[in-house]
């Protein structure tokens, strides 16, 4: 009988101790689990409030741009463009400050409706979708496809006008002392459009690497920098094409010789140019080289005095040979009788053959060997001669 009571108390004890500790692991596990809740909760506070900062910066850095396409207008634009007697010429004016009006106009509206979404900010906001909106205006050709194009020519006709205007200078001078232009002067507005669009991509990487994937911007923010992406290198392809054709004119007015020389092509691009040293025979000699999308063209440079301290470029024309019938060489043994001159890269002597390239024209069996000041210049030259062999095979 009294075994039993015992065996009774001892088994009623081991419960009590049992149960006992499922409710201290029970609390255990609560505790371990709000405490993970409290973490996931700190990291996606942390979260929202890093792309929300960068929101707000997106905003913040729209309505200062379109701030200072403002000032522009107000301080540079409208008082050149109403002055009586006139300080410049229309179309300098025109050529200096080109389609600014225009994207005031466009940014105005764009900084009205982000300042909108930030207001009413909430952690799921949205902000991809306005650069979906907007984006294909930016891309067309009257905004910033037109500004970037022809940006050179502005810089050109501001200098232009310094130097052939006094009064121009005196009225910049003046403006450059009004408080609210904080120093800046017209070449630092004018450049900002130039800036602008590289600067959304950076922004809106940096917006998508903060925001969660589920997020519902997140497909509209990919959709928006994968076309501003786009929007980008086609305005770059076209300035790079303006340009090209822009320097192509003027080399065409400097260069002398060949018969029935036409450098100015439908198509053509001027893809490099400058100083090289052609080897010949263990004799050296400087020729400038003009490096086009179809021809490879041989000169040599000379400096001509025009008055007593004005020098201009003149470029005597030697030789052209049509990249169709071209073969390049990159990794040649070092000519004979070719002095040595170490390269360095990494800390590591590189021969003097890492400076040289050749190319034969395969309608006369002719080679041409030219030398390099260093192995990333060699590296330019050779990379843009294959990518305008590539680009004459896929025509």
């Amino acid at each position: 009988m009294v075994i039993a009571m015992q065996s009774c108390i001892r088994t009623r004890n081991v419960r009590k101790e049992f149960a006992k500790r499922k409710r201290a692991i029970s609390q255990l596990q609560a505790l371990w689990k709000g405490k993970k809740v409290f973490k996931d909760t700190q990291q996606k506070l942390k979260q929202v409030q890093q792309y929300k900062n960068i929101f707000f910066e997106i905003q913040a850095t729209e309505k200062s741009y379109s701030d200072q396409l403002r000032l522009c207008i107000e301080h540079f634009l409208n008082p050149l463009t109403s002055a009586n007697p006139p300080i410049i010429s229309q179309e300098n004016v025109k050529m200096i400050f080109l389609n600014i009006e225009r994207i005031a106009k466009l940014h105005k509206k764009f900084t009205r409706d982000l300042t909108m979404r930030a207001n009413q900010w909430w952690p799921h906001q949205k902000l991809g979708d306005l650069f979906v909106k907007y984006l294909p205006t930016f891309g067309k050709e009257n905004t910033y496809t037109e500004f970037v194009q022809n940006y050179n020519k502005s810089v050109q006709a501001y200098n232009r006008c310094i130097v052939e205007v006094p009064a121009f200078e005196q009225f910049l001078e003046t403006q450059h002392k009004l408080p609210q232009l904080n120093l800046l002067g017209i070449t630092d507005f004018l450049i900002m459009p130039v800036q602008r669009l590289p600067r959304y991509e950076l922004l809106l990487s940096d917006y998508l690497r903060k925001l969660p994937k589920d997020h519902r911007d997140f497909d509209s923010a990919t959709k928006a920098l994968k076309k501003l992406k786009e929007v980008t290198k086609l305005i770059n392809e076209r300035k790079k094409k303006s340009d090209s054709l822009q320097r192509i004119n003027e080399v065409s007015t400097k260069v002398r010789g060949g018969k029935n020389l036409d450098l100015v092509k439908p198509g053509r691009l001027l893809l490099r140019e400058g100083l090289l040293t052609q080897v010949k025979k263990a004799k050296e000699k400087d020729v400038y080289i003009f490096l086009f999308n179809d021809t490879f063209m041989i000169s040599k440079q000379k400096s001509i005095m025009k008055g007593l301290t004005r020098t201009t470029m003149r470029f005597d024309y030697q030789l052209e040979i049509l990249l169709v019938n071209c073969i390049l060489e990159s990794d040649l043994p070092m000519p004979p009788g070719s002095p040595a001159q170490p390269f360095k890269r990494a800390s590591l002597p590189l021969p003097t053959s890492e400076l040289f390239f050749k190319i034969t024209d395969k309608s006369t069996s002719k080679e041409y060997v030219y030398k390099t000041q260093s192995f990333m210049d060699k590296k330019g030259w050779t990379n843009d001669i294959e990518t305008a062999l590539k680009g004459l095979k896929q025509e």
